[in-house]
C-alpha cells in the first residue's frame, strides 16, 4: 500500500542584495525627480531601467512589488494608461507569485479599468476587495472611486 505524504513548502520571500537594491532605489528617485522636473519620457525610461535591473525571475523579489505600484501610481496620476498597465501586469505577476496583497492589487485593478472606462469589470473587481475588506482600499483616494462604486448605476448601463 502506497502512503501519501502532504508536504508543507515554506515560501522563501527573495529580497535583493543590497547594493543591486540601492542601485534600484537609486534609479528609481532619479525617475521621480525627473517626473516632477515635468519630462515623462525620463521617467518612464528610467523606471523601465531600474525595473531591469531586478534579477531573473522578475516576479520573485519582495521590493519589485512597491516599485511596480509607484510607478504604477504615477503614470496614473498622469493618465498614462498604457504604461500604466504595463506595471500593473508585473504587480500582478509579482503578486501571483508571492501572494503579499491580492485586494491591493485587484484595487488598482478596478481603478485602472474605471480609468479607461471598463466600469463593468472595476465594479466586479472592487466588489470582491469590499467582500473582505470593506471600504479602506477607497481612503486616500480619489472620491471617485468610492462614488462610483456606491453608485455604478451612473456609469454602468
Amino acid at each position: 500500500m502506497q502512503q501519501n505524504k502532504c508536504t508543507k513548502q515554506k515560501k522563501i520571500m527573495a529580497v535583493l542584495e543590497q547594493d543591486l537594491f540601492q542601485h534600484v532605489i537609486s534609479l528609481g528617485k532619479q525617475a521621480v525627480d525627473s517626473l516632477k522636473a515635468g519630462n515623462l519620457d525620463d521617467f518612464y525610461r528610467l523606471s523601465e531601467e531600474a525595473w531591469q535591473k531586478f534579477p531573473e525571475p522578475r516576479s520573485s523579489w519582495n521590493q519589485e512589488y512597491n516599485f511596480c505600484k509607484m510607478c504604477f501610481k504615477h503614470c496614473m496620476d498622469n493618465k498614462n494608461y498604457t504604461i500604466a498597465k504595463v506595471w500593473l501586469n508585473r504587480m500582478v505577476e509579482n503578486n501571483n507569485h508571492l501572494h503579499l496583497s491580492e485586494y491591493e492589487v485587484q484595487h488598482n485593478e478596478a481603478r485602472y479599468f474605471f480609468e479607461i472606462g471598463n466600469y463593468g469589470d472595476a465594479y466586479e473587481k472592487w466588489q470582491y476587495v469590499t467582500k473582505d475588506a470593506g471600504l479602506r482600499y477607497f481612503e486616500n483616494e480619489d472620491p471617485k472611486y468610492l462614488d462610483f462604486y456606491k453608485n455604478p448605476d451612473k456609469f454602468i448601463h
